[in-house]
């Protein structure tokens, strides 16, 4: 029961990120295929245009306090890269990084 248990957990996962990627694809983010998404309101990450996260990257944007919270969230400006294997969560706050900008590990 419990390895049952654990290979939906692991698909409901993949689900998730295959989701996410798409939103922010849409949205003109290019995120690897390798970095994970944690989100529970994906609206909360904005980006401008040519912005991408590399390999490996995980972003996370959730509350502590609640879901809905408005101070929290990501927002990206014009030509931003975070590379690889950068670790950015917004937890009760909001986080802006400017345009014209690179992050790395």
């Amino acid at each position: 029961m419990l390895v049952l248990r654990l290979i939906f957990r692991d698909i409901y996962d993949v689900i998730q990120q295959i989701r996410a990627r798409g939103y922010l694809r849409k949205n003109g983010l290019i995120c690897s295929s390798t970095a994970i998404i944690k989100s529970s309101n994906l609206s909360k990450i904005q980006n401008g245009k040519n912005c991408s996260i590399g390999d490996y990257s995980i972003i996370d944007i959730t509350s502590e306090i609640q879901d809905d919270d408005e101070q929290t969230g990501l927002t990206l400006g014009d030509f931003v890269y975070i590379g690889e294997q950068c670790n950015i969560r917004a937890s009760g706050s909001k986080i802006i990084v400017g345009s014209h900008t690179m992050i790395a590990n």
